[in-house]
């Protein structure tokens, strides 16, 4: 469990010491809205699951331009900078399923050659 800098962990001593001071805090029902010092005991604030942050310093105007584009393309301004910085992913192929008139097996029709028939040919060498 990663710690906050400066946080307390809250020991029986503590509460015994300074009990009139401070009240034992109890444990928190969920969410996030908890993460105080003198809960990290059993809260952790910070989890593995988070996605890195990249920042960086850009003019007023050069905001206004980037959040403009962003609004112009639909999308989140954080949507806008990963599309124009990482390659787009190759579109997903639409399977299309079709049951054969003889058979009744059903058979992927989408557009375009699953296998070269070179493919199977090399599939079917081996075979007597």
């Amino acid at each position: 469990m990663m710690r906050l800098p400066g946080a307390v962990e809250v020991t029986d001593d503590f509460h015994t010491l300074f009990s009139s001071h401070y009240p034992r805090p109890r444990k928190p029902q969920g969410g996030f809205g908890h993460c105080l010092p003198h809960l990290t005991k059993w809260l952790p604030c910070y989890s593995n699951t988070t996605m890195p942050t990249i920042t960086f310093k850009v003019s007023p105007a050069e905001a206004r331009t980037l959040r403009a584009s962003a609004h112009a393309a639909k999308t989140t301004l954080s949507g806008y900078l990963r599309s124009q910085a990482l390659p787009a992913a190759p579109p997903k192929r639409r399977i299309v399923l079709k049951k054969h008139p003889i058979s009744g097996l059903t058979y992927n029709a989408a557009p375009g050659p699953m296998v070269t028939q070179a493919q199977i040919d090399a599939a079917l060498a081996d075979y007597p």
